[in-house]
């Protein structure tokens, strides 16, 4: 097979090698995602996989330009549905059955995006502006790996396309009386592909200055195909005699200089740091290109031997099976966000028994057993196109889908749910929704959430720093607020958050906080905000904003601090005036109610006494451990149950009021 994600190819060339290679990758992985510690720069596992995918598709692409003249494009993607469709499709029915029978409510609304973008290939670009793929939040999708799949499809699609086009161009200026031979066109491919390897490193470099998420230089097809086309140039000058040999005289030095710049390089990407953007991942992909290349030439080298040991060779058989399961599990057993060595234990041991059965009597079977018969062109791509449209059906009700609206239509509207609460919010009550949906349950409520990681409920342009790529985002958090209400129809809605104190924009002019238009604006949007949550009927519940606690200084002190962060340290005022904001009008609308959580999160209060940092109150309990380590967020382990249970108990009395 083409991709070290992807399952290996069946054909007498293959080499053990390659397959411990993609054992080394994916274990790289699965280590990272089970937070392993010391494993921190794991996800350069997947820069492995890359660069050895865009090898491997692309030397059987030039054997065929070599040999026949041409690509036989529909041959192409019909192997790749075969060998990559029928795996990927059992874990996202396994996936989308858990979303619609077991998953928290809370969550539901945002994996049927996830389950829909991972069916039609798009979910990088879904998940760099779901959420972070580096910062957990608490409640990753079991799909989010499914980023980098997405990415090596792409590829898949648009390579052999332009391969083609050079093909087209070669015999176009091919001399009419020499017979072809293909040479013409592998120059062509080869000039190609530097030139858009080269364009690709500078996009990355471009997202990782231009004050985009770590996530949108990380994920985007155009900044990371570079890895690919990497592994495609060795291909392609790997066809030429000479540089063949060069590589196979010098491979011994090529493989051990490349294994040294790997380790260097791990030790130093972890983050992942500014360094991986700006020339680590492509240094580590050249040492990964060449660690490939000694492994191909030199298979009597002791590392080599080593990948070729078979128990690596046959990890590497099933490494694609690995790489589908290992996350979702890793996010069901809770062992992706904090090492729990049994359960990491677990999650690879399952891993790997899923990944063998799968492979043994699912995926050989249809590639090269007693099903392969039956797969043919017709009825895979129909078959295929069948799946995708089922699995997008099956999530639609879920939301977040583009068929969502569709099937809403035709099903019934669903009545106020008067045991439904839906938090709307920032990052605090989303890492709190771990906590919150069983101490619901066992009050006999269901907790929904429609929040969104550093964005006001309000759902505006804000800023908070000059280079914040949240911002531009935040309106967003309206849609996810109308498929909420959509999903779960709330009798309840509770507003918990922290960012009404951000600058924020008004059109195009930037509102800065504590002015009298910004407040003015503030205002103006609340009480749009007020209008959309309850427009069914739902009473809004607002949690005036606590201080901020001492944890805060793990973060922030007067020489280095984030502006955001440095406004809740200095300006308390901020906050004050905005509560005082919101209980004027509670006071004066029937819909609204005020909680306050000063109390739980402040037992002992501030100094106040000018100095800086004297609002952060002490938020210790009795172990001595602060209830929120960094002055916002809770500690979820410690405090999140007991926090949320008094959190809906004031929820129920405030409603129950007239």
């Amino acid at each position: 097979m083409s991709s070290p994600i992807t399952p290996a190819p069946q054909t007498p060339t293959r080499l053990d090698a390659l397959d411990g290679l993609r054992t080394l990758a994916v274990f790289l992985v699965i280590l990272f995602h089970v937070a392993v510690p010391g494993m921190a720069a794991g996800f350069i596992g997947v820069d492995v996989f890359f660069v050895l995918s865009g090898y491997l598709i692309t030397t059987g692409l030039a054997r065929e330009i070599e040999t026949r003249g041409r690509i036989d494009l529909v041959r192409f993607w019909t192997r790749r549905l075969r060998r990559l469709m029928p795996a990927a499709m059992l874990v996202l029915i396994v996936v989308t059955l858990w979303a619609a029978l077991f998953a928290p409510v809370y969550r539901r609304h945002a994996l049927g995006g996830d389950i829909f973008s991972t069916v039609v290939y798009l979910a990088n670009w879904h998940f760099m502006q779901a959420g972070s793929y580096f910062n957990a939040d608490g409640n990753q999708s079991p799909l989010l790996h499914m980023w980098s799949l997405a990415v090596e499809e792409q590829f898949y699609l648009l390579w052999p396309l332009l391969l083609v086009c050079v093909i087209a161009l070669g015999r176009r200026h091919q001399n009419p009386a020499r017979r072809y031979t293909g040479a013409r066109s592998i120059r062509l491919a080869t000039t190609a592909c530097t030139a858009l390897l080269v364009l690709s490193c500078l996009l990355l470099w471009h997202w990782s200055v231009a004050g985009a998420s770590p996530d949108r230089a990380y994920m985007g097809t155009d900044s990371k195909a570079f890895e690919p086309l990497l592994g495609a140039l060795v291909a392609l000058l790997a066809t030429r005699p000479g540089i063949n040999a060069f590589f196979a005289r010098h491979a011994r030095v090529i493989g051990s200089a490349s294994i040294v710049v790997m380790i260097v390089a791990f030790s130093q990407l972890a983050g992942p740091s500014p360094a991986y953007f700006r020339g680590g991942a492509l240094v580590f992909s050249l040492a990964t290109a060449g660690l490939l290349i000694a492994a191909t030439r030199a298979p009597r080298w002791l590392p080599a031997r080593f990948l070729a040991w078979q128990p690596m060779a046959y990890l590497g058989r099933i490494s694609y099976g690995l790489y589908l399961w290992h996350w979702p599990l890793a996010v069901w057993l809770d062992t992706h966000a904090h090492f729990r060595p049994g359960r990491a234990a677990l999650v690879v041991a399952l891993t790997i028994l899923l990944a063998s059965l799968s492979y043994h009597f699912y995926e050989q079977p249809i590639l090269t057993g007693r099903w392969k018969p039956w797969f043919t062109t017709r009825r895979t791509v129909s078959l295929a196109a069948s799946m995708m449209l089922l699995i997008s059906l099956a999530a639609a009700p879920l939301g977040g889908t583009p068929l969502t609206p569709f099937v809403r239509s035709v099903l019934p509207a669903r009545p106020l749910d008067q045991n439904t609460v839906m938090l709307v919010g920032d990052s605090v009550p989303q890492r709190l929704l771990p906590a919150a949906a069983p101490a619901g349950k066992e009050q006999g409520l269901v907790v929904a959430a429609a929040t969104g990681g550093g964005c006001s409920p309000l759902g505006v342009h804000q800023k908070i720093s000059e280079d914040d790529p949240m911002g531009p985002k935040c309106p967003a958090i309206r849609k996810t607020q109308e498929e909420g209400l959509a999903n779960v129809n709330p009798a309840t809605i509770v507003w918990w958050s922290r960012y009404e104190i951000a600058d924020r924009y008004r059109g195009e002019d930037l509102l800065r906080a504590g002015t009298n238009d910004f407040w003015q604006a503030q205002l103006a949007d609340f009480r749009t905000a007020v209008d959309r949550l309850t427009q069914n009927g739902a009473t809004l519940v607002l949690v005036t904003t606590e201080p901020p606690g001492q944890g805060m200084s793990t973060r922030c002190n007067q020489k280095t601090c984030h502006p955001f962060l440095q406004r809740m340290v200095t300006q308390d005022e901020l906050r004050v005036h905005w509560n005082d904001l919101m209980r004027k009008e509670a006071a004066k609308d029937s819909r609204l109610r005020v909680v306050s959580m000063d109390d739980v999160a402040c037992p002992r209060p501030a100094a106040h006494d000018g100095s800086y940092g004297s609002n952060l109150c002490d938020d210790t309990i009795k172990s001595g451990r602060r209830a929120r380590p960094d002055g916002s967020h809770w500690d979820t382990d410690l405090v999140g149950s007991r926090v949320s249970k008094i959190l809906l108990d004031r929820v129920r009395q405030a409603t129950a009021k007239k």
